[in-house]
């Protein structure tokens, strides 16, 4: 099912998830937690990250399509396959939010509106299961994390986490309303 499409000359298409797209997801979380998290997390947790990317690909093969609350949607080129994907639900933490789980574009396809597109797309989709106020979490060592900023994400606490075998910050970045991110966003192609 299309979930969210652009405009004619527009090679992106965010969708629902399916089991066929297990294997993409999978690839596409690990090159993004290896580019994105190093040196944030520990490099040999990053080096054999994804290491047996089938038991990766079969747990995400189990879980799609996904009923219920949680969802994943991805974003795929006409040319490329997929080269992103989000996931989220309601708030793990409170229930009166709805939280973006995750939220991986491959690296050469970052700044291209790929993330921005699936940001909305969520937002969309959640609006659809009960207006809420929205949350991500995102290492607060993450450069990128600027990319929630632009889209009116506020900075509205911390927390620590222990990933790979090291304790991390990270910031809950938080919109009152998600109204204002469901609007008509633009794309371009990768450049790779």
């Amino acid at each position: 099912m299309r979930i969210w499409g652009g405009g004619v000359s527009d090679s992106i298409t965010v969708r629902t998830a399916s089991k066929e797209d297990a294997d993409s997801i999978a690839r596409v979380s690990v090159r993004t937690w290896r580019a994105t998290y190093r040196g944030m997390l520990p490099d040999d947790f990053l080096d054999h990250f994804g290491d047996d990317i089938e038991s990766r690909t079969q747990r995400w093969r189990a879980r799609l399509p996904e009923r219920g609350p949680n969802f994943t949607l991805v974003a795929a080129s006409d040319l490329e396959g997929v080269i992103g994907f989000a996931s989220g639900g309601p708030d793990r933490q409170d229930p009166t939010f709805r939280e973006i789980y995750a939220l991986y574009v491959l690296p050469a396809c970052h700044g291209q509106g790929v993330g921005r597109r699936l940001v909305r797309a969520m937002a969309w989709a959640l609006a659809r299961r009960g207006a809420a106020p929205l949350r991500v979490w995102v290492l607060s060592a993450n450069p990128s994390r600027g990319f929630y900023e632009r889209l009116g994400g506020r900075a509205e606490g911390v927390r620590i986490r222990d990933i790979g075998g090291a304790e991390v910050e990270e910031t809950a970045y938080q919109w009152a309303s998600i109204d204002a991110l469901v609007s008509s966003p633009v794309v371009n192609r990768c450049n790779r």
